[in-house]
């Protein structure tokens, strides 16, 4: 966001001035590829408005997105308005051409405080915005109503409109706090979500199913997989017993990269323990294979609970697996088990609370894993 006038041309000997309506207006910026100014709008009312997200689509169209209140024009040409009522705060998706011409403005939310955190185009030019909403939001920014109700106090949602701003659905996960979110797509139309991680989180949108995530120390991050639906497809936690943050996501056709910064010991997954070097926060950045699956090894394999435990988990596993590894936080091996049959027990009440990796090997070598927690 920005206050004020504002020269937004990088050139020193032209100037581009925009003055905010308000104390905090959002703003766009493009610049061309030798980094020469194109163009700029400043989006804003009297209130506070600002600017989270932006995404460019196969044609150079321009996606925007963030939280508005009050009475805001979104229109650049000053000859023509075209004015949303974000009240207390709303979240606001707005389209623009390449060359900067406004397309079309949508707006997400109710009466209470939502915000429009990130944006991106899928393969064939829909609009996906991830936010946040604290209470009952109306989804659907046409004629009809789309609600959806949070779970706690700040749920994250997903939203989907045509290349046109029309709606197509709507979904939302439990609360994951306040870190930073994003949300990217892959060539075959697949949604990526990055979040940190606080606690424990539905992270499947099917209200009839529950798939939780569950953070290891006092703040994890997960990386969740939808289909272009917006149905779950797979879902990753990583973290430690310290803080893990996820700064950004980005697929190179069909390799998967995160980045952000992390704090003592952290299980980037299947095992790969890094120990952060010195007190402060180290960065990172962690390759999760092909776009297929979150993880290079699937999870399907076996499934455990009850996780976080107190003490017994018990493991359902395919008849393809011949041994169960547990690891503590640091990678050392606590036990092998043998498996003889399609259910294990796993006693972790004499070992000490933290987070515990449960590897499965299979009879030809190629192996799962997966995180538990004992409280």
């Amino acid at each position: 966001y920005f206050s004020g006038p504002q020269d937004f041309n990088p050139d020193t000997a032209v100037t581009h001035i925009v003055t905010s309506n308000g104390n905090h207006d959002a703003f766009i910026l493009k610049v061309n590829a030798d980094g020469s100014f194109a163009w700029a709008h400043g989006v804003g009312g009297n209130s506070i408005d600002r600017g989270r997200g932006v995404a460019v689509d196969a044609s150079g169209n321009v996606g925007f997105t963030g939280n508005f209140e009050d009475m805001v024009d979104f229109s650049p040409d000053s000859t023509v308005t075209e004015t949303l009522d974000g009240g207390y705060g709303d979240v606001f998706v707005v389209k623009y051409a390449s060359s900067g011409s406004l397309m079309w403005v949508k707006e997400l939310g109710s009466s209470f405080s939502e915000n429009g955190e990130d944006i991106a185009f899928d393969n064939v030019g829909n609009v996906l915005t991830l936010g946040r909403f604290p209470g009952l939001a109306d989804m659907d920014p046409g004629p009809d109503t789309f609600n959806l109700e949070p779970y706690g106090s700040s749920d994250l949602f997903i939203s989907k409109l045509s290349p046109a701003g029309d709606f197509i659905w709507a979904e939302h996960i439990g609360s994951t706090g306040h870190q930073n979110q994003e949300i990217t797509t892959d060539a075959a139309g697949r949604i990526y979500v990055i979040s940190g991680l606080n606690g424990t989180v539905d992270v499947d949108p099917d209200t009839t199913i529950v798939y939780n995530a569950v953070s290891a120390g006092e703040a994890d991050f997960f990386c969740l997989q939808l289909d272009n639906n917006g149905d779950f497809l797979d879902a990753n936690v990583y973290g430690g017993d310290d803080s893990q943050y996820v700064t950004g996501i980005e697929i190179n056709n069909t390799e998967i990269y995160l980045t952000g910064t992390f704090r003592a010991i952290t299980d980037f997954g299947n095992n790969n323990i890094l120990t952060a070097i010195g007190s402060s926060a180290n960065s990172y950045i962690l390759k999760l294979g092909t776009a297929t699956s979150i993880d290079d090894i699937g999870q399907a394999q076996f499934q455990l609970h009850p996780n976080p435990t107190s003490g017994i988990v018990r493991l359902n596993v395919d008849a393809t697996v011949k041994s169960i590894d547990v690891y503590n936080a640091i990678g050392a091996l606590v036990e092998t088990i043998y498996v003889e049959n399609h259910s294990v027990n796993i006693d972790l009440s004499h070992q000490p609370v933290g987070m515990y990796m449960i590897k499965a090997t299979n009879a030809d070598g190629s192996t799962a894993s997966q995180k538990v927690i004992r409280q």
